[in-house]
């Protein structure tokens, strides 16, 4: 059988003729739909952008702050070795020994 015949031989049933016959409608439905949703998209990629912005404004100012006012930012507790060997050398590879 070709395959003209196989679409001769089914049956259009009645909710069939019925979907297809406001095709426009549901054909305009689908675009506003497929509009609504890119706007929905830009509309967040818009914020993302806008809220990395605000972020680094934030961060920058905060810097600026502290450049000014460094005696207001000082915390009594600083990180000190106790000695030169505090962090040792790792071996790159098995058989080579820190020196």
């Amino acid at each position: 059988m070709s395959r003209n015949e196989i679409r001769v031989r089914r049956t259009i049933s009645p909710g069939q003729i019925a979907r297809h016959r406001n095709y426009s409608k549901l054909m305009a439905r689908h675009s506003r739909y497929l509009k609504m949703k890119r706007s929905i998209i830009a509309l967040v990629y818009v914020l993302i952008l806008v809220l990395m912005i605000m972020l680094y404004m934030l961060v920058r100012k905060a810097e600026h702050e502290r450049k000014l006012h460094p005696e207001k930012y000082k915390t009594t507790a600083s990180f000190e070795p106790r000695d030169a060997n505090y962090f040792p050398q790792i071996p790159i590879a098995i058989g080579i020994t820190a020196e």
